[in-house]
C-alpha cells in the first residue's frame, strides 16, 4: 500500500478518503473527461465511494485538493498494478491515469502534481516503471508527458524511468 502526502506551495496530493466521495464523483461523471480519460462516467455518487473504498486497501487512489480549500477535489491521480516483461527481474510496475476538474485546467496544476509525485514515487516507494495510455485528443496529457521527458513506447505508451 501507498500512503502519500505531498504539500507543493499551491496543493496537497494524498491519498483519497470515504469524504471525498462527491469530490470525487464530480469528477468522474463528467462525460468530457471520461472521453478524454478513458473511463465511463459515473451516474452515481456511490459509486465515487465504492470506488474510493476500494482503494483503501491499495492505496492507489490520491486526490489533488488546493491548499487554502484543503476538502475541495480538484483533481485525480490514480495507479494501476501492470506487468510489463523487465530484462531486471520484477518490479512495482503502474499505469497511471490523472485528471482535474475542468475549471482548474491551465493552472499547471498537474504539470505542479506530476513534479512531485513521480520523485515521490520511484524514490521513496521503488516503482519500477509507470505506463501512460493517452488518448490523441487528450492534448493536455500529452504535453506534460513530454514536458517530463517520457519515453515513447509503441503506438500510446509513454515509459517514464529514474
Amino acid at each position: 500500500m501507498i500512503s502519500m502526502k505531498i504539500s507543493t506551495e499551491r496543493l496537497c496530493i494524498r491519498n483519497a478518503e470515504t469524504t471525498d466521495a462527491l469530490g470525487v464523483y464530480e469528477l468522474m461523471s463528467d462525460e468530457q473527461t471520461a472521453l478524454q480519460t478513458g473511463f465511463s462516467p459515473m451516474s452515481h455518487p456511490s459509486e465515487a465511494e465504492g470506488k474510493i473504498r476500494k482503494e483503501l486497501v491499495t492505496g492507489n487512489l490520491f486526490v489533488i485538493t488546493k491548499k487554502e480549500e484543503a476538502q475541495k477535489v480538484i483533481g485525480v491521480f490514480e495507479l494501476y498494478p501492470c506487468s510489463l516483461q523487465e530484462t531486471n527481474g520484477n518490479s512495482a510496475n503502474y499505469k497511471i491515469c490523472y485528471f482535474l476538474h475542468k475549471e482548474a485546467r491551465g493552472n499547471g496544476y498537474m504539470t505542479e502534481t506530476i513534479k512531485f509525485i513521480l520523485p515521490y514515487l520511484f524514490n521513496e516507494c521503488c516503482v519500477g516503471t509507470l505506463v501512460i495510455t493517452v488518448f490523441p485528443r487528450n492534448d493536455a496529457s500529452r504535453s506534460n508527458q513530454k514536458w517530463f521527458y517520457l519515453q515513447r513506447i509503441g503506438t500510446g505508451a509513454w515509459h517514464y524511468r529514474l
